[in-house]
């Protein structure tokens, strides 16, 4: 039995979107994560600390609800 061209197309798109969501989101992660770990090893200002963080607690949320759109089919 063989797949139909629409099908195959619909299943890629879907698969593309999660892909690029998930490195969107890793890559952004990570960078913050390592800014974090890079103002705290070189002693920099606080104000870049503080900024770092609510920029952590602004992304998870969003990262978050751009995963459960992307990997979860929604009605």
């Amino acid at each position: 039995m063989a797949f139909k061209i629409d099908e195959v197309h619909r299943w890629w798109q879907s698969w593309k979107l999660r892909i690029i969501v998930a490195l969107i989101v890793i890559l952004t992660f990570s960078g913050l994560i390592y800014g974090l770990i890079l103002i705290i090893k070189e002693k920099l200002s606080s104000i870049l600390l503080i900024a770092d963080v609510i920029g952590i607690i602004i992304f998870v949320p969003l990262a978050i609800f751009a995963m459960d759109m992307a990997f979860y089919e929604h009605p």
